[in-house]
């Protein structure tokens, strides 16, 4: 081998020979040479003897943090080399200060209302990780179909009461569907007998309304859906085969019509997936749900899947995180999974139950779904397993309502609060965090009989 390399030197030339990635390696064999390939082909080793990198990981005591504004939590981070704790500093940085600002020391304090992702990194090095924090103001809107308004709540977080702060008419508007930004700026309305979208600026004080003006929608619009940055608004219409979605001005909360998307029938509901890429819809007739995908871009819709059918149709709820799909279809809840990274449904199956739902809500912790049940006022409590989405009874509320609509959960996962059609008032209950069971909390006040409501 070695008269091989002597004869290949004089063949080509000491000069044309240095730029020969075998040669190269003979004479600096220290050199990273990214030919080692060629070597191994004539019969050298290409092995090397570089120890390997340590495995370095940070560890949080929270991965995830809820705040209610003027709060404040404490992140504590530990670096594991190897699995063995090692002493070591930290930096912290927030991904927005005017949401939540945090210290040198990790002391996260909730600013404002919204969504917040806190880095951690290894002060003398590479390695990093996240916390999210989500931050809420403790308010609570309803619409109130019949009165032509909306009102608004105060929370109390000790006690989950509320305090009924007023209402703002939306001006013989019929608002059924509510909705408020991540950031807690603005306040949407679909408005089901007057085919418009109602729009009100939110206080960043104290939550208050000021009624801003209206933008018109397709015939009956119901529900609304806002995607979780808070820059595309989609507006499922009851009687309209289409799904339409509008641009939100970040400044002054103004919506922008983008594009109208036709379905086959019309649309009772839309929700997105907690990573915002999906839209998902359920009909009024057909018994089966869609998803589509969202351009983060324009906000334009792409079909991706459609699901098998179900009982009937019915009030749909994501859980926590975004595998799973509830229907309060009727005899049956339906459970659905569903994809994070391509947008399929596919039915997982049913809980049968005989009363009819209405609306339905996943507790925060995603342990827990609650049925409101329009046919006999009753609230249904189901535990969900972990790993494939399916529910179990566990216990049911006979709220001694009338004409139950919506339930809505604080974000704490603490309190529930469910709306009346067929009365003023507005149930309250406390969450057993363990077994997820209700307990009566008294009622308040609204001001007139509610459709919708939502916790912010």
């Amino acid at each position: 081998m070695f008269r091989l390399f002597l004869h290949t030197l004089i063949f080509f030339g000491i000069s044309n020979c240095m730029y020969n990635p075998i040669v190269r390696q003979f004479l600096w064999p220290s050199e990273k040479s990214k030919n080692l390939s060629f070597l191994a082909a004539f019969g050298f080793s290409a092995s090397t003897s570089a120890t390997p990198l340590p495995s370095k990981e940070i560890s949080l005591n929270l991965d995830s943090i809820v705040l209610q504004k003027n709060e404040t939590s404490q992140i504590l981070a530990k670096l594991k080399v190897d699995g063995v704790e090692t002493p070591s500093n930290f930096s912290y940085t927030s991904s927005d200060t005017s949401v939540a600002s945090v210290s040198t020391t990790g002391l996260v304090t909730a600013n404002s209302i919204g969504p917040v992702d806190i880095t951690v990194k290894e002060l003398d090095g590479e390695t990093l990780t996240h916390c999210y924090v989500n931050v809420y103001a403790g308010y609570v809107y309803a619409s109130l179909d019949t009165s032509d308004a909306v009102v608004k709540f105060t929370m109390n977080t000790s006690s989950g009461t509320l305090t009924n702060n007023g209402t703002v008419s939306t001006v013989n508007f019929t608002p059924t569907g509510i909705a408020v930004d991540p950031y807690g700026k603005f306040l949407y309305t679909g408005n089901f007998n007057s085919d418009s979208i109602s729009r009100f600026n939110i206080s960043l004080v104290d939550g208050s309304l000021t009624y801003v003006g209206v933008t018109s929608a397709p015939t009956n619009p119901r529900n609304i859906s806002i995607t979780p940055d808070g820059k595309f608004l989609y507006l499922a219409a009851e009687t309209s085969n289409t799904i339409r979605g509008y641009s939100i001005n970040s400044s002054n909360g103004n919506l922008t019509f983008l594009a109208a998307t036709s379905v086959s029938t019309g649309i009772i509901q839309s929700a997105i997936d907690p990573t915002g890429k999906y839209l998902v819809t359920i009909s009024p007739t057909a018994s089966q749900l869609s998803s589509f995908s969202i351009d983060q871009t324009y906000g334009t819709l792409t079909l991706t899947s459609t699901s098998g059918s179900f009982d009937s149709q019915g009030l749909l709820a994501f859980h926590p995180s975004g595998k799973f799909v509830y229907v309060g279809s009727n005899p049956n809840l339906t459970i659905l999974s569903f994809n994070v990274s391509t947008g399929a449904l596919a039915i997982v199956g049913t809980v049968f139950q005989t009363a009819v739902s209405n609306g339905i809500a996943v507790h925060p912790s995603g342990k827990f779904l609650y049925s409101a049940n329009i046919s006999d006022a009753s609230v249904t409590v189901y535990s969900i397993h972990s790993t494939n989405g399916t529910l179990s009874l566990q216990s049911t509320f006979a709220t001694g309502g009338t004409d139950i609509r919506y339930i809505a959960i604080d974000p704490k996962g603490k309190f529930a609060f469910v709306a009346q059609n067929g009365v003023t008032n507005i149930m309250q209950f406390l969450i057993d965090q363990t077994d997820g069971s209700l307990t009566g909390n008294g009622n308040v006040n609204a001001s007139g009989n509610q459709w919708n409501l939502i916790v912010k």
